[in-house]
């Protein structure tokens, strides 16, 4: 019974090395990539995000396989492998449905629109749009869910569906104030989208301007239809500075296509039939290109290349695993042989120690005998003799038990006593040092472009807004990407007290506006 107990724990101890082995570089790979992903960095290479995908999506919880798959599709629709993103995507999105996750969810179906938009396929692109807007109303997001109204309503307007882009566009102006800037501006320019298209010239002129008004660069398109809206209006020397503006913002084969397209209708409004001809000409060529290039790596064409190497991946990761397992089977096979090995000699030192007692047995039935007719006497004193010997022996390893077992617990207890006086020593002088907190302020001031430098300015020019010092230093300490449990530590407070002070500094930026959202990606 106890082999086979000590094959159990063994085995357990094994699997949960191995596991602990894996576990801590996808742990930090994941971390490493939510980060650059927090601060804006635009990551095409895997190597990281592919190390967390392939350890938790065999070994992680729900909400590590999620994560992983939905920062591994970023990683990939920033490099342009469109196929992998869609799949990774899709898998994000029904993890995060399994787990109720309404806001991961909903950044996945925003990104699925967007997927499908690039490649023309705008039908689909609504449908998930809706999708995204839904369950981002239902985690509370509502600045992201407001972004994919945005999206709903562009895609309107590509497909010509004025009134339903003038609905959310009207609903995003009423709804916003103008401090929200962003959500304002691109409102704006849907709104001046749809009065262009019904040659409501003067209306959509004041939208196009509320947008640089309120320090946004405008759009290809946009700078188009102002041109247009100029050219119009009798004030040509204005479209073509205008047109030149645009040209400079070109950057993809979309843009290009935009730009030549309302380069054609403007000379079609000057008559010059040449130039006109000349720009679609142009813009045929760009769409059938960008065409071209979105078809060579949509879902339809590389589906088949994409399974055939998603199976080869499996493939490899079921035989590494069968490698894996055989040794842990071939390491318990060595250890219960040479188990089987002790115990047979064991049994044989057993055997021996029994013939032993038989033939001293046999010599004392012998010597009693020949002892009997010397009397009761001695017979006795002996017997009495072997019990004292057999009670002093059973006395002596008893308390010599006892005692070893007491001398490890005294000796545990003052080794934990002295570590626990150690922390508390560290803990003490790291909470009295006066320099701590200015040293991690110096040292946000310098990683993140004088963050709390800008924060106090921000905050002493704010009317009604104050934080004090103890303010301050916790913020400092989320900056600085402190753990919960770290914090609770250094502060001397609870973790709960921890989680809600920061959501209530998120709610205080997001209510002050414009000039504190900057702050919100560090407290995210």
């Amino acid at each position: 019974m106890r082999i086979f107990v000590f094959m159990k724990r063994f085995s357990l101890f094994a699997v949960a090395a191995l596991l602990l082995a894996e576990c801590t570089p996808a742990r930090q790979a994941l971390q490493q990539t939510m980060k650059q992903d927090k601060e804006f960095v635009n990551v095409t290479d895997d190597s990281l995000a592919r190390v967390a995908y392939d350890h938790y999506s065999l070994w992680g919880t729900r909400r590590n396989k999620m994560l992983s798959a939905y920062y591994l599709a970023n990683v990939y629709m920033n490099a342009g492998n469109n196929v992998e993103a869609t799949v990774l995507f899709m898998e994000a999105e029904q993890r995060a449905c399994q787990i109720q996750d309404y806001h991961y969810r909903g950044f996945a179906q925003q990104r699925l629109a967007e997927l499908y938009a690039n490649n023309y396929d705008y039908e689909e692109a609504q449908t998930y749009n809706r999708k995204a807007i839904a369950s981002l109303t239902l985690s509370g997001d509502t600045l992201a869910a407001d972004v994919s109204r945005i999206y709903l309503a562009r895609q309107y307007c590509i497909r010509d569906e004025w009134d339903k882009a003038e609905r959310i566009a009207d609903s995003l102006l009423q709804a916003c104030p103008s401090t929200n800037s962003l959500i304002h501006a691109y409102a704006s320019t849907i709104k001046g989208d749809v009065c262009f298209a019904r040659e409501d010239w003067e209306q959509a002129s004041q939208y196009y301007d509320s947008l640089e008004a309120q320090g946004y660069q405008p759009f290809v398109s946009t700078l188009g239809n102002k041109a247009y809206i100029q050219e119009k209006t009798g004030f040509p020397h204005r479209a073509d500075s205008l047109m030149d503006l645009a040209w400079r913002q070109v950057a993809s084969a979309i843009d290009s296509t935009i730009y030549f397209s309302c380069a054609n209708d403007l000379f079609l409004l000057r008559n010059d039939y040449p130039n006109a001809y000349k720009a679609l000409e142009t813009t045929t060529s760009a769409q059938n290109k960008s065409v071209s290039f979105l078809l060579a790596r949509s879902v339809t064409h590389a589906q088949k290349a994409y399974y055939e190497e998603h199976y080869h991946l499996e493939q490899t990761r079921t035989r590494s695993l069968a490698l894996v397992t055989s040794l842990i089977i071939l390491s318990l096979g060595i250890v219960i042989f040479f188990i089987l090995r002790a115990l047979h000699r064991r049994k044989e030192e057993i055997e021996q120690e029994r013939e032993m007692v038989r033939a001293l047995k046999k010599d004392m039935l012998l010597l009693q005998e020949e002892q009997k007719s010397a009397g009761v006497i001695v017979n006795t004193l002996l017997q009495d003799k072997i019990d004292r010997i057999q009670k002093l022996s059973g006395t002596y390893f008893y308390w010599a038990d006892e005692a070893v077992a007491l001398r490890e617990v005294q000796r545990g207890k003052a080794m934990k006593e002295e570590i626990i006086a150690e922390f508390r020593h560290e803990l003490r002088e790291l909470r009295d040092d006066p320099h701590f907190f200015s040293d991690i302020e110096k040292a946000l001031d310098h990683a993140y472009d004088g963050v709390m430098r800008r924060l106090r300015q921000t905050a002493a020019h704010t009317p009604n807004f104050h934080l004090d010092d103890d303010d301050y230093k916790q913020l400092m300490l989320f900056f600085s990407n402190f753990s919960t449990k770290s914090i609770s530590f250094i502060l001397d407070t609870k973790d709960d007290t921890v989680r809600k002070r920061k959501s209530r500094y998120k709610k205080l930026f997001i209510d002050q506006g414009e000039p504190f959202l900057e702050f919100l990606k560090y407290l995210l």
